[in-house]
């Protein structure tokens, strides 16, 4: 998708960046003005040997009638290059000098031909590297030394015009002063020329990153968002490509979901891909910009990418796009190098190119939960009414076993049908708010103190039947708010509280305590608020390894001692995580071993459930 980019870079020959007349425009200027031998030696690729194959472009071309020839060279050079076996001389050491200067043996700008004149040499470069070399001098410097090999090589190559060569080499002659000052006016020359290079060079670089950016949009689009595989496979095509631009850094495309950046696809370094990041954390990244990190700096990410890849610095891109009415998406491209400002442009182009496609393609990701969810609800629905309506039934179990037996305890028979009634009202009740969650799907100021003191005393009934008392250790002076759905954090705290009390063992105690602490969330020093909740009991626990499976819908794990099993379904914490993690926050879970199973006891753990919810403004 980026081969035209690529190309852009590393152009066949210096003409195909700057066109020949043009830069034979701009050497006729200095060739006329300065009566001075100029040639450009650029290279068309390579050769069969493997060296740049040189070419030679003149300011004239050598046939034309009206300043063709060498009419513009020094006068001793001209006379000496008429003979065509001598002009091949001089153009077999103008390439030797050339190869000097590509393989960069050469850094001086003047040497002697081999005449014995002073000819001077600068090379051009695009993308960094040697594509040309400026030649300009055929000058003849004043001086014994130089004087002497000039006749002597006259001697031994021109024989047959040797008089009239030696006459034009004292006729030429310059002071050291008069070879500075044209050297002086050659480097200017040679700076507008790399200047014209580089221009050229870069308005060529910026159509075909325009043309790039249109290929992947195109091959982006070919391969459907609802077609997960075909849209990875080109996704990660692109970020292959990306990287081969990066020197090969690892280069990751994560999506924003809620409170985290998640990754979507990654290039093959990669050896592990589910990187994600927390929104707070990025937040100050600019849109449409590179922000380059050093990874000290990003604590969190430095320890989200320990375990897949080794990265110094990173380079991250951040682009939103409208999806629909209801619906942006942000994305991120983040590379793992400090990423060359050369390439910000298809870097920045490509990550927002990709902001709409990755958008489309959550919004399936999210159809495809959606269904999961309900095939779910019924699970939930069965979890949230099956306790008050199992005591209903029980109540008119009972009521049917004493009608049975005894018609005269009418007064019995109607306190329990009478709680039958409640439990069963209760229940329904239940059902009609599940009905209604459309309504109450909008986040709203909360206030937590008042949502744990009133489940603190829900839950005594329940816990003294088992000898438990429930505490309140800590909480702030003053009431604590949060920002968030309210039936989904009242239902994951209950969650949480029938937990701690389901699991302790009896005659122990329910802690409960409440902060207020200052996260940081940015390299650049801001901070965001959080309340941070514990729930702690003594009782069953698990191993470290099971911790994770916790949180997994409908998994439970068995404490391996039949008598110390509990009832349940296994959707608890799984609910009560994901309705904290919809409000921006995240739940935790810590199991320490007090005292060790011994013989048939299955030992007793202390148990910490931390929650941290965003605090509202």
């Amino acid at each position: 998708m980026l081969d035209v980019y690529r190309r852009s870079l590393t152009p066949k020959s210096i003409v195909d960046v700057v066109p020949a007349e043009i830069l034979q425009a701009l050497m006729q200027g200095f060739y006329y003005g300065h009566r001075a031998g100029m040639v450009l030696i650029y290279d068309d690729g390579i050769n069969s040997k493997g060296r740049p194959d040189l070419k030679q472009l003149y300011p004239t071309d050598k046939d034309s009638e009206s300043r063709g020839g060498f009419e513009y060279f020094n006068p001793f050079c001209a006379e000496f290059r008429k003979d065509p076996s001598r002009n091949q001389m001089c153009e077999a050491c103008d390439i030797q000098r050339a190869r000097s200067n590509y393989d960069g043996t050469t850094l001086a700008i003047r040497y002697q031909c081999h005449m014995g004149l002073i000819d001077m040499t600068i090379p051009l470069r695009v993308s960094g590297k040697v594509r040309g070399v400026i030649y300009g001098g055929q000058k003849i410097a004043d001086d014994p030394v130089s004087i002497a090999k000039i006749n002597a090589q006259v001697t031994r190559k021109a024989k047959d015009k040797e008089t009239h060569l030696n006459r034009l080499t004292g006729e030429n002659k310059q002071t050291p002063e008069e070879l500075d000052a044209f050297e002086d006016r050659f480097k200017t020359f040679a700076s507008t020329l790399q200047s014209t290079v580089e221009h050229f060079h870069e308005r060529m670089r910026v159509n075909a990153q325009h043309e790039a950016l249109l290929e992947v949009s195109e091959e982006l689009g070919r391969a459907p968002a609802d077609n997960q595989e075909a849209w990875q496979a080109s996704a990660v095509q692109l970020l292959n490509e990306l990287s081969q631009l990066a020197d090969n850094a690892p280069v990751w495309l994560l999506a924003r979901r809620g409170s985290r950046y998640e990754s979507l696809a990654v290039s093959s370094q990669v050896s592990q891909s589910g990187l994600t990041l927390r929104v707070a954390h990025l937040i100050d990244t600019p849109l449409d910009s590179a922000v380059r990190y050093s990874i000290r700096t990003l604590g969190e990410l430095a320890e989200s990418l320990r375990s897949g890849t080794t990265c110094n610095a990173v380079t991250l891109l951040r682009s939103d796009c409208v999806v629909s009415a209801m619906e942006t998406a942000s994305v991120l491209l983040l590379v793992g190098i400090e990423l060359n400002k050369l390439h910000e442009g298809i870097f920045s182009g490509c990550c927002q190119v990709l902001s709409y496609p990755a958008g489309i393609t959550l919004l399936f990701r999210r159809l495809e939960e959606q269904q999961e969810d309900h095939e779910q609800s019924t699970a939930f629905a069965g979890h949230h009414l099956k306790t008050p309506l199992t005591i209903a039934q029980w109540d008119l179990e009972e009521a049917l076993e004493i009608a049975s037996t005894d018609t005269n305890r009418g007064l019995q028979y109607r306190r329990l049908l009478q709680s039958a009634l409640t439990q069963i009202s209760r229940g329904l009740s239940d059902a009609k708010l599940l009905m209604a969650t459309a309504d109450l799907n909008r986040p709203t100021k909360i206030n937590v103190s008042e949502i744990l003191e009133t489940l603190a005393k829900d839950f005594q009934g329940k816990a003294k039947r088992r000898s438990i008392t429930i505490r309140i250790l800590r909480k702030p002076n003053s009431p604590v708010y949060v920002q968030a759905i309210d039936y989904q954090l009242r239902v994951a705290l209950s969650n949480l509280f029938d937990n701690a009390v389901k699991y302790s063992y009896e005659n122990k105690t329910v802690d409960v305590s409440v902060s207020v602490i200052d996260t940081a969330r940015s390299a650049r020093g801001k901070t965001q608020s959080f309340i941070q909740i514990d729930l702690q009991n003594y009782g069953v626990g698990f191993s470290e390894k099971d911790r994770e499976e916790l949180f997994d819908h409908g998994v439970r794990i068995s404490t391996g001692n039949p008598t110390r099993e509990r009832e349940g379904q296994g959707i608890g914490l799984w609910q009560a995580r994901t309705f904290i993690e919809s409000a921006g926050g995240t739940l935790d879970i810590k199991s320490v071993v007090v005292v060790p199973r011994a013989n048939n006891s299955g030992g007793m753990h202390r148990v910490t459930v931390s929650c941290h919810i965003p605090k509202a403004k």
